[in-house]
Order: structure tokens, then sequence, then C-alpha cells
């Protein structure tokens, strides 16, 4: 029966369910909030799409299997990285597998052995020159952190390459745009293989990794130099104290691309900046979509156990903001999207926002540290040493920006 499936408090019978349901299915039925008779009668909705619609794009992936999916999703990967051109293009024909390696060329009678010319150890395959040859091997084992060396090498090359471009600075340790990195390094490492076989002349004066952090550099600079003067205007780009008598929340969710594991992180301040609060949760496994949603319920739920009734709650997921801040009969048919359009109903003032991640910037780098898996959930009443740095830098900003609205207002009178 259903009712098996729940406790006499509404929530997921876990001691029932574990009797028959696998880790990675419990993992997914951890992301969805249980039914109860005020959400109203169970309706039909395309499981395949986040927000329930169905879409002929979403048919045509789930008909074609996961590959399609997974190709789609490298092809917007690839012309959405912050990198040269060429790069780009480099990373494209990776993903499609148009790299002449030793395995092609001889495959073609290009050449009598597939092996690597520069180490000798193993067939020349993309995986091999980009990953396992000894030269790459130089570099990653500086660039990726220790405690994920293991598993940055045991991933098959498929998975390997779509965590990497997915951005997770998991592997490296990094909040930064992770996937520019790797993709640098990726085209650099192939560019040295390409000398060192080709060009009779070629003398390396540099290493990859240091070639790497000069491009790394001039793409940030790029990347920064675009944002428009209007918006800059209309932006500062710092986080913003809250009105008096007002808490503001940030959220952030971090999905973990190699499992789809998640876990939601927040944190509250007062309208100077001082910390009231932080809180962070592992919810199973669940779409970047849901993951920050969740963020915004339980954001909303720890506020106002905090006793808070006056919240602005920020987040940098736009569609999630979007989704808190409407309401359409298919968004209603969402047990997640119908408990968080309860709780703002509740007696009390919430506004939920949209902002850059600047902004939400100690949720964000909350959501980079690692925790235990636990369904608990933790709750920070200092900030933890990580970001404390982040929210003093946030407070300063605020405080600085005060002073200078208060000076020209003094001069404007």
């Amino acid at each position: 029966m259903v009712a098996d499936m729940l406790t006499n408090e509404g929530q997921w019978n876990w001691n029932y369910l574990r009797r028959w349901l696998p880790t990675e299915i419990l993992d997914s039925i951890a992301t969805v909030p249980p039914s109860a008779a005020h959400y109203g009668a169970d309706t039909p909705g395309w499981r395949w799409s986040d927000k329930r619609e169905f879409s002929v794009g979403s048919a045509y992936s789930v008909l074609m299997g996961t590959e399609a999916q997974d190709r789609n999703s490298k092809w917007r990967e690839v012309w959405s990285l912050k990198v040269p051109q060429h790069v780009q293009i480099f990373m494209w024909l990776t993903t499609h597998g148009h790299h002449l390696t030793n395995i092609e060329r001889t495959r073609r009678h290009l050449v009598v052995s597939n092996r690597c010319t520069l180490c000798y150890s193993g067939s020349e395959d993309m995986d091999h020159v980009l990953r396992f040859c000894t030269c790459a091997r130089e570099l990653w084992n500086v660039v990726i952190k220790q405690e994920v060396l293991s598993q940055f090498y045991d991933l098959p090359y498929d998975d390997w390459l779509r965590v990497n471009l997915l951005g997770s600075g998991i592997m490296a340790g990094l909040s930064v745009d992770w996937s520019m990195h790797f993709s640098i390094y990726f085209w650099l490492l192939w560019k040295q293989r390409c000398c060192m076989i080709f060009d009779v002349d070629h003398v390396d004066r540099d290493s990859v990794l240091a070639k790497g952090q000069r491009l790394i550099s001039e793409c940030e600079v790029i990347a920064s130099s675009r944002t428009t003067p209007s918006t800059v205007v209309h932006d500062n780009a710092i986080w913003e104290g809250p009105e008096r008598e007002w808490i503001k929340g940030n959220v952030d969710a971090a999905v973990n691309p190699m499992d789809g594991m998640v876990a939601i992180e927040g944190v509250f301040r007062d309208e100077s900046g001082k910390w009231i609060s932080g809180f962070s949760c592992y919810i199973g496994r669940s779409s970047t979509l849901v993951a920050e949603l969740w963020a915004m319920f339980d954001g909303m739920r720890h506020a106002w156990e905090l006793g808070v009734r006056y919240l602005v709650l920020e987040t940098d997921n736009k569609e999630a903001a979007l989704i808190c801040n409407a309401s359409s009969p298919t968004l209603a048919q969402s047990t997640l999207v119908t408990a968080i359009h309860e709780m703002q109903q509740r007696q009390w003032q919430v506004r939920i926002c949209y902002v850059s991640i600047e902004k939400n910037r100690v949720a964000d780098k909350l959501a980079a540290i690692e925790r235990s898996q636990s369904m608990r959930g933790t709750v920070y009443t200092t900030p933890l040493s990580l970001v404390v740095e982040f929210a003093d830098e946030d407070r300063r900003q605020w405080e600085e920006y005060g002073r200078i609205a208060t000076d020209i207002g003094q001069c404007s009178r």
C-alpha cells in the first residue's frame, strides 16, 4: 500500500523502502517531497522533463536514448566555453572523435604502428594522449587534487570528458571555471604532442602548465571585460544588505557531475552583513533545477525555524527564481513547487530574487566544500573558515558602498 511508504508524520518511511529498493532509487526518491491530500489529486506529467511538460526535443532524446542527450549536451557545453574559438573547435572535434591519433592513422595505413611515439607505453588514442601518456600525467598530477586523482584516471573516457566539460571544480578543488582550465590544458597537450612528432625543430621553452596558466589568465581578463558599462551601473556585483529588520538569505546547490548526488546550502545575514546562520544538507540524486528548487525550499524552511518573518531569498539560478515567483497549472503538478508556494503563503513576507553569482558567492563557496552525505543536515552558527573571508569582504564592500552613497547624497544637497 502507498500508506506503507509514509510515516505517521507524512515523511518517507525509509525503513520500509530500504527493504525493497536499491540505494540509487532511494537517492532519487529522497529529492521528491511525499505527497499529501491537500496538494490535490495526482496528475500525469512528462517524466523526462524537469517541468513535466512535453516537448518534441525531449521525446527525440528519449527515443534516441541517452547517447543523443549526451551528444547534444556536449555540443552545448563546447560552444559555451569561454575560450578562443580554435580551442572550441578542437574540443568539438574531440567530442566527435575526429582527431588523427596513431590508432586512426594506422587504420588508414598512414603509419605502421599505433603505439604512442612519445612514451612508447601503449596504443595512441585520444584517451592515451590526453590522460595516460607520460606527458599528460605530468600535468594532471600537479593540477588535479590528490584526493580525486585515482577517480580522475579511473573514469571511462566519455564520462571523464563529460564531467570535466560540465565545469565542476571537483577535480581540481577550484570554484573557478574549470571547463575553461580543462579545455585549455587539453588543447595544449594535443598541440605539444603534434609539435614533438611532426616539427623536428620544435623546442619546448615552457611547460604545458606555464603556457596554460598564461592563456587562462588572458581568457579570464577577456571574459570579465565583456561586461557592459550599463550592466555595471545596474548591478554593482557586490552583496547588498537588506532593509532594516529584514534578513537576507543566499542559497545554492551543488550537483556532483560524476554521480548526480546533491547537497544544498544557504547563509543568512542581516542588513549590516552580520552572519546569522548557515546550513547544508544532503538531499539525494536529482537534476540541477530540482536541486536549486530544494535549496529555495530548505532556505525558507530554515529561515522560518530561525524566527525570521521578513526574508529576502536570493539565488543565482534564474529559472528557479522564476518558478518560485510564478504559478501555472503545470507547475502546480509538482509537489516540490507546491510546497514552495505553500511556504511562501505563511504569515510572513518573503521576496525571492535572482542575482549574479558574484552576489551569491558565499553560498557558492559553501557549496564547493565537501561534506559528509547526511540527510540530517548541518547548521553553522558561525561562518566556516573557508568562507569567512568572502563573508567579511561582502560586509566591507557593503559598508563602503553605503559610505559612498551617503557622500553622494550630501554632495547633491
